[in-house]
């Protein structure tokens, strides 16, 4: 079966922090091979619709919502959803669109935004995946924690760079089967396998010092039974500037 590249959370510079123009995040990731992007801006689905006017590869039109108690991912959007809502709210607003509810970095203990145990535990009837590899995420055991907490909820898990800069694009992505439309993209989800390294964190420090506001190895996953969930491949060894390969 044929695979092809997704990555599933990225930012241009329609989102605060984000030093990524859209027209280097096509470039990049069209001589990278990339099939598929989820562009993922904080509260707007600008950068989504400029990147997917100039982009040779399929675009799904994202946004990540600050919701009040909470970051929370929405994918195949047609119009934002508005931040400061409860999370609950959020994720209905998604789905009342045709969209897909996705926890990012949920464990991550440095990310300020992110949403707490006890809320993620009350909204979890409510998401669609849980982003268990995040390139930014500075400690192993945090990626490790969401894995399991996926797994005992029997929710489908994804990854992605969540590049704010040139130099961390590529860094995680998944090798799914190709896909038509959100349930398909769910389902490729499942077929998938997550590929990444960390990001180095001195890239966060140059973004904050510009803005005001790494090749290390990849988590190591025991494969689940066969179908269920994507698996890990190390690709701490990749040459960045030649983008990776498929196996």
């Amino acid at each position: 079966m044929a695979l092809i590249r997704v990555d599933t959370h990225c930012h241009t510079t329609f989102s605060q922090d984000s030093a990524l123009d859209p027209e280097t995040l096509v470039a990049r990731y069209a001589r990278m091979g990339f099939a598929a992007v989820c562009i993922t801006d904080h509260n707007t689905l600008e950068g989504a619709l400029a990147v997917r006017e100039m982009a040779p590869f399929q675009v799904i039109v994202g946004e990540e919502i600050d919701s009040s108690e909470g970051e929370l991912i929405g994918l195949f959007l047609q119009e934002v959803v508005p931040a400061g809502m409860l999370a609950s709210e959020t994720a209905k607003a998604i789905h009342e669109q045709g969209g897909l509810v996705v926890a990012p970095h949920p464990f991550d203990r440095f990310r300020r935004r992110r949403i707490d145990g006890a809320t993620l535990q009350s909204i979890a009837v409510y998401l669609d995946a849980v982003e268990v590899f995040n390139s930014r995420t500075l400690l192993w055991s945090d990626n490790e924690r969401t894995v399991s907490w996926a797994r005992e909820k029997g929710l489908v898990m994804t990854g992605g760079s969540d590049a704010h800069s040139a130099g961390e694009l590529g860094a995680a992505y998944v090798d799914m089967p190709a896909f038509s439309g959100a349930s398909e993209f769910l389902s490729s989800l499942r077929q998938g396998m997550i590929v990444g390294r960390r990001s180095s964190p001195l890239t966060r420090l140059r973004l904050r010092r510009r803005k005001g506001p790494p090749a290390s190895p990849v988590l190591k996953v025991e494969p689940p039974p066969v179908g269920a969930r994507p698996v890990y491949r190390d690709d701490s060894n990749h040459n960045r500037s030649a983008g990776p390969a498929l196996p």
